[in-house]
């Protein structure tokens, strides 16, 4: 059955956002990339040249304001319950504990930083490039974090 089977065949699907397709794009050869996993990355060490965001107009999935409040969350709760062990199970329970909904809660901005959602970006000396995330470093930016969790893979020297 899979003898026959041809990889040309299957379809290939739409992106749905500029983030997206940069995420489809970037797609690069087990061997020439290392997943580092989240790390802590200077935002100004991020090349944000490429980016569509431009400015608040430029947010439609999640508002502005909303990321805003999320960079808060993270400064506030997130990162400080990191260092005592917390995870997704934590900030679900917290948030169950609250009344609060996913949409609004502590573990969306924790998968937003974290999760499989995380900011993503390439390493190639000490320079990184964007995959996904622009909008939350556009409010980075904007908000003097220094620096950003963000999901890093590195190209091999």
């Amino acid at each position: 059955m899979l003898e026959n089977f041809d990889p040309s065949e299957i379809p290939e699907l739409p992106a749905d956002s500029m983030e997206d397709q940069a995420l489809h794009q970037s797609f690069r050869p087990e061997s020439d990339w290392v997943e580092q996993g989240i790390q802590d990355v200077p935002v100004d060490k991020i090349d944000l040249s490429e980016s569509p965001v431009k400015s608040e107009m430029d947010f439609h999935k999640t508002s502005h304001d909303e990321m805003v409040r999320g960079f808060d969350t993270l400064k506030k709760e997130i990162r400080p319950a990191l260092e005592k062990g917390a995870d997704t199970d934590y900030f679900r329970n917290l948030d169950q504990q609250r009344g609060v909904d996913y949409a609004h809660g502590t573990q969306r901005v924790y998968e937003a930083f974290y999760g499989k959602d995380a900011i993503r970006i390439e390493k190639i000396g000490d320079h990184y490039t964007v995959i996904n995330g622009y909008h939350r470093l556009f409010v980075a930016k904007e908000l003097n974090v220094p620096n950003v969790p963000a999901s890093v893979v590195e190209k091999r020297s």
